[in-house]
């Protein structure tokens, strides 16, 4: 039996437009590996901006980024590593207008599969993993 082994891939974390408050996704996520004592062994990094603007319109969109990231910090984050990358990206929802979007990246699937375990118990947002098939 041949099993194809999953890869997550950056995950997204966003909050949802409730007509409530919120803080910004970046100061949420520094309190969150903060206070979160399963997350202090991670180094979350300031956050980046990615340079373009991503056609947010097209199927798979955010899965495709994500799966960009990981290919972009590759080096960066080599195996091991507890640093944890934040990237901010504009995501277009229409050909005029374009939302920001958050992403974090970790060194491994692993880490990004426990990271988004942790994550996704908080009400204070959402994180989406993006899993396909190698």
């Amino acid at each position: 039996m041949n099993i194809n082994p999953v890869s997550f891939k950056s995950l997204m974390v966003f909050t949802l437009n409730d007509g409530k408050p919120k803080a910004p996704v970046p100061f949420i996520m520094q309190t969150a590996f903060n206070n979160n004592s399963n997350l202090k062994e991670y180094n979350l990094t300031d956050t980046v901006s990615f340079s373009e603007d991503i056609d947010g319109t097209v199927h798979n969109a955010a899965m495709n980024f994500a799966e960009r990231l990981d290919k972009l910090y590759k080096n960066e984050l080599p195996k091991g590593s507890k640093k944890v990358k934040l990237t901010k990206v504009n995501f277009f929802v229409n050909p005029r207008e374009t939302q920001e979007r958050f992403f974090l990246t970790a060194a491994t699937d692993e880490d990004e599969k426990k990271i988004h375990n942790i994550l996704s118990k908080s009400d204070m947002f959402y994180s989406a993993k993006f899993r396909h098939k190698r």
